[in-house]
């Protein structure tokens, strides 16, 4: 069975996509690092129901995530002669700048709402045209502390899982590590105009510093970012506080995600889920549109292996009770596969 055989399609129906908000928030299992007693254990445990857990005192201090939305803001707040500067390429270099419509994460549905900033190992380029100032700067100082952070995560995972060390971490060089801003503007159903705001670095999202006009929602199950599943090892994502995530649980419902303010969510992709022989799943999530105030930002690191990996099940995680879930996969073929996917002209 391939990976993408082994995920579920029912969250594909547009129905069931559309009729899932009545349900209580999911809060994932808090992991705070600096008190825990067995970080690894309490990380495994959590990831074990949904794939994702919320990280407390990780060593990304949230000056610097603060820093990094902002500089996220003032990009995506430029107009788009500026912000075309930097534009995406072409997906073997995967970095630059998207505006909307440009992406389908759930290539059977509309393409998403959100435009994005992708930077694929940034700490070995130069400061991308059409940036603000400080831009590289914090990008890569936030490209770092990312680094540092999931190398420590995945390195607990390790010992829970029962391998080596270095058995999953070795082969993250960073070649094909991403950061990417995010943003997902105010839209209207109609012609009315819809204002946003852009607020200074210690500012919360709601304080007013300019507007512009957001497009059209054109149709009803149009979403911020569709149902897909990671494609590598683990994300982190830092938002805003701004909601809209949802993640779609055992029980086939659509669930909203909170997360405490500070706090990093992580999430397992679906190479990482190979390797743990499905242990740790690679949860469908999704994000909804923004039809009221306020925007939302957000960025995720993406922690995908170098493209030469060869993953397949752990030894450690397969036995004759529970024998390998999936055939070996390339890193890089299964990533540039989805990202091939979910371009749209």
């Amino acid at each position: 069975m391939s990976i993408a055989e082994s995920q579920s399609t029912t969250a594909n129906d547009p129905v069931e996509r559309e009729s899932a908000t009545a349900l209580e928030p999911l809060r994932p299992t808090l992991v705070d690092l600096a008190t825990t007693e067995n970080p690894s254990k309490e990380l495994h445990n959590a990831l074990l129901a949904h794939g994702f857990v919320a990280v407390r005192n990780c060593g990304i201090n949230t000056k610097q995530i603060t820093e990094a939305l902002h500089s996220a803001r003032q990009f995506f707040a430029q107009p788009m002669a500026i912000k075309n500067a930097a534009r995406y390429k072409d997906t073997q270099e995967n970095f630059g700048y998207q505006p909307l419509h440009s992406e389908a994460l759930d290539p059977s549905q509309s393409a998403d709402v959100k435009e994005t900033f992708t930077m694929r190992n940034i700490i070995n380029r130069s400061t991308p045209t059409g940036t603000p100032t400080g831009f590289g700067d914090i990008a890569n100082a936030m490209f770092a502390s990312c680094s540092t952070t999931a190398m420590h995560l995945i390195s607990l995972l390790e010992q829970a899982l029962g391998t080596p060390p270095d058995t999953i971490v070795a082969n993250h060089t960073g070649e094909n590590m991403t950061l990417r801003y995010l943003h997902y503007p105010v839209l209207s159903t109609g012609n009315a105009q819809a204002q946003e705001t852009l607020p200074a670095p210690n500012q919360s999202p709601t304080a007013t510093a300019s507007t512009k006009t957001a497009p059209n929602l054109k149709k009803p199950i149009e979403l911020g970012a569709g149902a897909h599943t990671d494609y590598g090892t683990i994300t982190l994502l830092f938002s805003d506080g701004v909601t809209g995530l949802q993640l779609y649980d055992s029980q086939g419902h659509w669930r909203d995600v909170e997360v405490a303010a500070g706090d990093v969510l992580v999430n397992t992709g679906d190479l990482m889920s190979l390797w743990s022989n499905g242990l740790y799943p690679s949860t469908l999530h999704r994000v909804q549109p923004r039809l009221s105030q306020p925007a939302r930002y957000s960025l995720a690191f993406f922690v995908d292996p170098d493209s030469a990996t060869r993953v397949s099940p752990l030894e450690a995680c397969t036995t004759p009770a529970h024998p390998a879930v999936a055939t070996e996969v390339v890193a890089g073929d299964h990533i540039q596969a989805k990202i091939e996917a979910s371009q749209r002209p």
